[in-house]
């Protein structure tokens, strides 16, 4: 899978990240999710770099960027994102989100706005992933809520315990149909596996804390005069 050429990018606090920059034309940014890379766009790069110059990201610590030991928050990872479209003299660039990606991009623009971009494409991102104990289930229901908090803090501990690479691939298992090839299966793991787990238990919890008093208003930010695809 790993079949694009690669290029490196140092943060302004001294992060390397790597990232895939192909095609011609408008620029079209992919942001992976959580424990993801750049290389689960494998299919979407080749058919976009087709019409655009598409660049693929993977954020810090995930994939073949450097496994830094700090800035494990959506904040920290929007700037990253937007730092890397400064170096790259990107002129409004389309932005995609995948799962967190979707995240990164609201945290994008409550802190730079939305004047640089020109649209916005989400992709499977609900406004809140942790719901809280008073809640009733249309409350739920309308955040997108997976988990309780418990079962959060459970996940998160887990992914810092020795079954950590155990719960990644038991993860992956329920997010698939039993009808993938067994080697594209082993590939998707070992992508996660990429991104350390105790790094990856403190993004989780990070980006899954959120309240949704936040989360919506960081995703209200881009109706205002910037397009948006789903």
């Amino acid at each position: 899978m790993n079949k694009f050429p690669r290029k490196r990018f140092k943060t302004s606090d001294d992060a390397t990240l790597s990232y895939i920059s192909v095609g011609k034309g408008k620029s079209i940014v992919l942001i992976h999710g959580w424990s993801q890379s750049a290389e689960q766009f494998t299919y979407q790069i080749s058919a976009f770099a087709e019409q655009y110059h598409v660049v693929a990201v993977d954020l810090r610590g995930h994939g073949k960027s450097e496994k830094v030991t700090y800035g494990y928050r959506l904040s920290r990872l929007s700037k990253d994102i937007q730092e890397l479209i400064d170096f790259l003299q990107l002129e409004k660039p389309h932005l995609l989100g995948h799962s967190m990606g979707c995240a990164v991009i609201w945290s994008y623009l409550d802190l730079f706005g939305s004047d640089g971009i020109e649209r916005l494409v989400f992709v499977d991102q609900s406004p809140l992933y942790t719901s809280r104990p008073h809640w009733d289930s249309q409350e739920i229901e309308e955040a997108g809520a997976i988990v309780t908090a418990e079962q959060l803090n459970n996940v998160v501990h887990s992914l810092e315990s020795s079954s950590a690479q155990e719960v990644t691939r038991n993860t992956l298992a329920a997010m698939v149909t039993n009808a993938i090839p067994k080697e594209q299966f082993e590939w998707m793991v070992e992508c996660n596996l990429e991104f350390p787990r105790s790094l990856a238990a403190t993004l989780l919890y990070n980006r899954m804390s959120l309240r949704k008093r936040e989360i919506s208003r960081l995703a209200g930010c881009w109706g205002q005069g910037v397009g948006c695809g789903v």
